[in-house]
């Protein structure tokens, strides 16, 4: 049997820090498959096992995957919003959600939905589903000793200037947005060295769902700045992670002490724990051999 990994042509680090989250369940990795380009033929032979966790789907792209993907569908996010610069397409959800393509999810489902927009959107479609939450949530707590450093993660520069006045600790700034590193390797590299960062931080301040997640498994002191007008997209920010408003965060009006950050809110851990639990129960199938009738054709 063969696994597979999701790898990307983006700009946004965010979509190797959910590869990341699912590699720790993947006893290896035989194929990379573009989130983007799922219809093509893997590398290799037979059945190609893997996580398909994420947001479908942005560039025009054919749906279902090809078949000899076996995927386990969980912390899936499905766009209903009309590209800007493209107006005229369908919503991705559109395009996924055709009577082939909910047949394909039906299949191999239940499909572990990211957020309750994407729960209630397949419901209505009947197709068999559950509200996973995002598979970041299962990285490993962190056993590091702390730096003394409040890491902002793409916060406007505003708000950079306001959290600098409400701490004594180094400000470093990073951002998920690198339009410089290629490479799946690459990229991924990069993506761990930010979860390393936060892993050490004393607290993080973010407007990124994929910064603020992988904190909470870190036990990082996290405080999410929304600043995406989708809140659908970024519900669970808004229901795991203390939170911000980017007003509120300029004027002070916020819950979170900065100079002693409080602990996480821990409503996050039975998503993480039933994540874990599928993500174990899916490669536990996939490596045991096949039937001998299989073997004999």
């Amino acid at each position: 049997m063969s696994f597979g990994l999701l790898t990307y042509e983006t700009t946004n680090l965010g979509d190797e820090v959910q590869s990341i989250a699912a590699q720790r369940f993947l006893p290896r990795v035989d194929a990379l498959l573009q989130r983007d380009a799922l219809q093509r033929e893997p590398d290799g032979a037979g059945p190609v096992h893997a996580i398909l966790n994420g947001w479908y789907l942005g560039p025009p792209m054919q749906w279902p995957p090809h078949p000899r993907i076996r995927p386990l569908l969980l912390s899936m996010h499905f766009s209903t919003r009309r590209s800007r610069r493209r107006i005229w397409r369908a919503p991705p959800a559109a395009r996924m959600l055709t009577p082939q393509g909910r047949a394909w999810l039906t299949a191999n489902g239940p499909v572990g939905a990211r957020d309750l927009a994407t729960f209630e959107l397949l419901q209505r479609h009947r197709i068999p589903s559950w509200h996973s939450g995002c598979l970041t949530l299962t990285l490993p707590a962190s056993s590091a000793v702390r730096d003394d450093v409040v890491v902002a993660c793409d916060l406007p520069p505003r708000h950079v200037e306001a959290l600098r006045r409400r701490t004594a600790s180094r400000v470093v700034c990073v951002t998920h947005h690198d339009a410089v590193t290629t490479g799946h390797a690459q990229r991924m590299a990069t993506a761990q060295a930010l979860l390393d960062l936060y892993a050490r931080a004393r607290a993080v301040v973010t407007t990124r769902l994929h910064c603020t997640l992988p904190c909470l498994a870190f036990g990082t002191p996290v405080l999410f700045v929304p600043v995406d007008p989708d809140r659908r997209r970024q519900q669970p920010g808004f229901d795991l992670a203390h939170v911000a408003m980017p007003a509120a965060f300029l004027s002070g009006r916020f819950d979170f002490d900065l100079k002693t950050p409080p602990p996480n809110p821990e409503n996050w851990r039975p998503l993480a724990r039933q994540l874990a639990e599928r993500c174990r129960d899916f490669i536990l199938s996939a490596s045991r051999p096949p039937p001998v009738q299989e073997l004999a054709r």
